[in-house]
């Protein structure tokens, strides 16, 4: 099939929703590639792909969109008229060439709105909880939207059918492990210490999971851009202990390496799903604060998540995972969360929605067979 894959606009690098839905956008047209697929990526992210690559945004809107980010604000119609400008010749690219099926991975509302107008058949992967901008769609124009649509959890599924209870939405979980890169595990004990990653901020709760490590007599390693540094020099700072460490904003591969090093994971704030995966492929057992968006992947045998949210409370969840068997949440991460399996699933959905569009009738409600509670025969 000739796929074309649609991304997000250039964001920040310490942005860790765009920047998961990039890789996830990256690693399944990666695989889908490899299975003899044509992909064609529509994104500004830069990656190592078999797959064709082509910019949404040239090289002089990429540098205005930077300078009006600066101030956002005051410039917020300017930059959604960038975008729009940017979907609409990205559309109107795939509507000129012989495409088989868009995947939706944007944020935007364009790319729905434009799907009743597309004669190529469309699947929207919803990564996140609806936008005010989405919400707004949905109330106003749903029946206008033609796309098919999956969602990444059930979390994620049940937030967007409270908006939109007619939407029927497949859930499909966005394994991006890659089986042939997970590592032999650790298992010495003299790695205590516990691992913490995300934004550092004010609200990202870095300041009671080092005190909650303390209490559970351990230490934290800690990774992520500084977003406010107020609140890293006048609140973290000062509790950190000579084997506490800070280990700067770092890549994919260089937070696996301290990963495997570490004896147990921290989560402190819900959007942080992929660094779960990672922690859990690296053998790492959780200890966290209960989100909606991340207690669907916690269960007795791979972590605690406790429900006050306070240093106290998080410490009691440290001390109990000593028992947890690093080697079965590996394991069970790997069988559940792989690239393989997620791209066969999709494959599979991808080849079922073209017969229902080829055949041009009862797309809905055949469909609806494959979203509802009673799915398993297809994904």
């Amino acid at each position: 099939m000739k796929i074309a894959m649609l991304g997000n606009p250039p964001s920040p690098l310490h942005d860790p929703l765009h920047r998961g839905i990039e890789r996830f956008s990256q690693s399944l047209a990666f695989k889908l590639s490899s299975l003899g697929h044509d992909v064609v990526m529509f994104s500004n992210d830069v990656c190592e792909s078999p797959c064709e690559t082509r910019p949404l945004f040239d090289k002089a809107q990429t540098a205005t969109l930077r300078r009006l980010r600066k101030t956002a604000q005051q410039n917020s119609q300017e930059i959604s008229k960038l975008k729009r400008k940017a979907y609409m010749k990205a559309l109107k690219t795939i509507a000129s060439e012989d495409f088989d099926l868009i995947h939706n991975n944007s944020l935007e509302t364009l790319p729905l709105m434009a799907s009743s107008k597309m004669s190529t058949l469309m699947l929207t992967t919803l990564h996140c909880v609806p936008s005010p901008e989405q919400i707004y769609l949905l109330q106003n124009m749903g029946e206008r939207l033609s796309s098919f649509f999956c969602a990444n959890s059930r979390y994620i599924k049940s937030s967007w059918k409270e908006v939109s209870p007619e939407l029927d939405i497949a859930v499909i979980n966005n394994g991006m492990l890659d089986p042939g890169t997970i590592i032999d595990l650790n298992l010495s004990t003299q790695g205590q210490k516990g691992i913490w990653a995300g934004p550092i901020k004010k609200g990202s709760k870095l300041k009671e999971a080092i005190i909650a490590a303390h209490l559970a007599g351990s230490n934290l390693m800690f990774a992520g851009n500084i977003q406010d540094l107020d609140y890293f020099t006048q609140e973290v700072q000062p509790i950190m202990e000579s084997k506490d460490k800070y280990l700067g904003h770092l890549d994919k591969d260089e937070l696996k390496y301290y990963m495997e090093n570490s004896r147990y994971g921290v989560v402190t704030n819900p959007y942080c799903v992929t660094t779960i995966l990672e922690m859990f492929a690296s053998g790492l057992p959780i200890a966290g604060f209960e989100f909606d968006e991340i207690k669907e992947l916690i269960n007795q045998s791979n972590g605690v998540l406790t429900k006050a949210q306070s240093a106290i409370g998080l410490a009691n969840s440290i001390s109990s995972l000593k028992d947890l068997c690093r080697v079965r949440i590996q394991q069970e991460t790997i069988n559940k969360w792989n690239l393989d399996s997620m791209a066969s699933k999709y494959e599979k959905v991808y080849k079922f929605l073209k017969v229902l569009h080829d055949r041009d009738r009862k797309e809905k409600a055949y469909w609806y067979l494959y979203s509802s509670s009673q799915q398993g025969s297809l994904v």
